[in-house]
């Protein structure tokens, strides 16, 4: 594993700049959404087979997070919470790097830490996939 500076443009926003702003205006539209009291959405997959997808609780996770309650969030769907803290730090750390025009760096992975990587992630999706079957989400 290697932590090397990217070489470019600085002022050119990064993924992780266009991430944060993706997120930001997702939170919005779904505070509008909310707001205008529009039916939430349903899962087909769990319509279709009566068992919950990776997603489960999302929906439920985001409306704790606009009220401000992160620990029913997190409840709601491990996973999808985790992964969204993770990816809300990695966008506002490039969108604050792309701002104050500092280096950008990249994390390089070798093939077997590639590998450990995939592993883990399907680990993760396993896990956080029996959690909703546990808690019935």
């Amino acid at each position: 594993m290697v932590l090397e500076r990217q070489s470019g443009t600085p002022d050119v926003p990064g993924l992780g700049a266009i991430l944060a702003a993706s997120l930001l205006g997702a939170g919005l539209a779904g505070a509008l959404w909310l707001g205008a009291g529009l039916p939430l959405p349903t899962c087909p997959f769990r319509a279709w087979t009566g068992w919950p997808c990776l997603g489960c609780g999302t929906t439920r996770m985001l409306i704790a997070l606009l009220r401000g309650d992160l620990r029913d969030a997190a409840a709601w769907n491990p996973l999808a919470f985790t992964g969204l803290v993770a990816l809300t730090a990695w966008g506002l750390g490039s969108a604050a790097t792309l701002t104050l025009g500092l280096p950008r760096f990249r994390l390089v992975l070798g093939a077997g830490e590639r590998t450990a990587a995939r592993a883990v992630a399907i680990v993760a999706a396993v896990a956080g996939w029996a959690y909703l079957f546990w808690h019935e989400v």
